[in-house]
């Protein structure tokens, strides 16, 4: 007969038998699972603020410890270093943004240029909203080797998605990858100095340069 196996339940003991200790216990209604996420939830917020405002540099496991106003005891049981966070500040980033296109009604925007400046617009407008976003999907995959492998594999299906909204293949790889470069470097131009005066204005003229470039026929053609 096989002997009965020791219970790995962590407890404590006392007069009326085991208890579980307080670290598996409910606390304010929130399960032990809750809180873990919220902790991870405050790192990753903390980190954000953090590279979007002062970059890679500027995040440190005290600093963002302290700007989650967390001890440096809770990093550890959520990442197993900083680029592990890094890289979760931006997908949750890129998650943001592309939650921002679940709220545009596209209904009514039936040619192709109307598509396409929708979707520029609603990007423009989220990194204008918040500069952070646009350092931290723009300017920090170049200081960090873990964001960079990351936006080379998100940013051509981002422009993908937002470029070519009814999948109709007219955006290749390459010209994934053209347009990705350019338009960052615009809209960083247009979000720091200011290319043109007038937002609209911007969003027009971008939207026309991806149209010449989407078009069919010689680049430059007359339309």
């Amino acid at each position: 007969m096989l002997g009965s196996v020791p219970s790995t339940r962590k407890h404590t003991t006392c007069e009326k038998g085991p208890v579980t200790t307080a670290s598996s216990r409910n606390w304010m209604g929130r399960t032990p699972e809750m809180r873990v996420s919220e902790r991870r939830q405050r790192l990753i917020d903390a980190a954000i603020e953090l590279l979007g405002t002062r970059g890679a540099s500027a995040l440190t496991l005290r600093a963002v410890c302290g700007e989650a106003g967390l001890s440096p005891k809770f990093f550890y049981e959520s990442f197993a270093d900083q680029d592990e966070l890094i890289v979760a500040a931006y997908d949750t980033t890129v998650a943001r943004l592309v939650a921002e296109f679940e709220n545009v009604d596209l209904s009514h925007a039936d040619p192709p240029r109307e598509l396409v400046r929708m979707r520029l617009a609603t990007t423009y407008g989220y990194l204008r909203k918040d500069p952070r976003a646009a350092r931290i999907l723009f300017r920090e995959p170049f200081a960090v080797d873990a964001l960079r492998v990351r936006a080379q594999s998100t940013v051509p299906a981002f422009m993908k998605m937002m470029l070519d909204p009814n999948g109709n293949q007219s955006l290749t790889s390459f010209h994934g990858a053209a347009l990705g470069g350019a338009l960052v470097g615009v809209f960083i131009d247009q979000i720091e100095s200011g290319l043109v005066e007038d937002d609209e204005t911007f969003v027009d003229n971008c939207t026309d340069v991806i149209m010449r470039i989407l078009a069919p026929g010689p680049l430059g053609a007359s339309h």
